[in-house]
């Protein structure tokens, strides 16, 4: 489904494609590409090495020095990436496989690094709609009874939902950072039956919050639980040195030191711009 979407949603960027090619064009390879690639690309002005943990910043630099002071120093390829306008219309795609499960991905145009403050506030947008047994989308997917009704327990009032069932069986939202913009996808996996009436359930949250944004006490939970993620991945070295490493490709180390300051400094109005950003591309399964 991510594949479709990015297909759907870029005609020129190389996005366009999946990350992890394709079987056929791999087996096409042949070594001399490869190493031409390689030799092309892995100099040492393309070079960035992260040293995280408990280390003598000395013996750091002297392994670093003698590990790839033997880089070529020739220049890279430069980067000829012409950028893509969002598309101006909304687009439907349809793959029909033999599934008993519908599989239906929502995805929106999303900001890329060279707008800082919006990537963390759709960040933090996603810990809202996503993260939690409270999130937005949970809610707006909660079990219906027969007339149509909210019938989870927290709103009935009756713990006895035997009847009712949810619009989505899972639901997972999706958002990474790149150089580039990229997509802000949302996959619902449903039966059949209830696949249009969940998305339009998922639109329907993202129009409110397009509308109102979202509330104060909401904004403070989404901030937290993306605060607990992102120190919880930077407990061990690995963690650290991936995120410092992440940024600094795509633009610069930092970025991973200054994150939950600029996460926490994210209002109820850059919630709601990012979420009127971007012209939505509908893909199903």
């Amino acid at each position: 489904l991510s594949d479709m979407a990015y297909r759907a949603a870029f005609s020129r960027h190389p996005y366009r494609f999946s990350a992890g090619g394709t079987t056929q064009n791999i087996e096409k390879l042949l070594g001399a590409t490869v190493r031409s690639y390689h030799r092309a690309r892995y100099v040492g002005r393309n070079i960035s090495v992260i040293v995280a943990g408990d280390v003598n910043a000395t013996a750091a630099h002297a392994l670093v020095a003698q590990n790839f002071s033997v880089a070529s120093k020739a220049a890279p390829p430069p980067l000829a990436i012409s950028p893509e306008a969002a598309p101006l219309v909304r687009k439907t795609q349809f793959r029909k496989l033999n599934a008993q499960r519908s599989a239906t991905a929502i995805a929106f145009r999303a900001p890329g690094i060279d707008a800082p403050r919006d990537v963390v506030a759709l960040d933090v947008l996603l810990s809202h709609l996503s993260e939690g047994p409270n999130s937005a989308l949970r809610r707006a997917l909660s079990p219906r009874d027969a007339s149509g009704r909210d019938s989870s327990p927290q709103n009935s009032g009756d713990a006895s939902t035997q009847n009712a069932r949810s619009l989505a069986l899972a639901f997972y939202a999706e958002y990474l950072t790149q150089r580039d913009p990229g997509l802000f996808i949302i996959t619902l996996i449903t039966e059949p039956e209830d696949r249009a009436a969940a998305t339009r359930a998922t639109l329907g949250e993202i129009a409110q919050i397009r509308r109102s944004g979202i509330s104060a006490r909401a904004l403070a939970e989404a901030k937290r639980d993306l605060n607990r993620q992102y120190t919880a991945q930077g407990e061990t070295p690995t963690g650290q040195a991936g995120a410092l490493g992440f940024y600094e490709m795509i633009s610069d180390y930092n970025f991973a030191v200054t994150y939950l300051s600029r996460v926490n400094s994210i209002t109820v109005a850059d919630i709601r711009r990012v979420a009127e950003g971007g012209v939505t591309t509908l893909t199903a399964v």
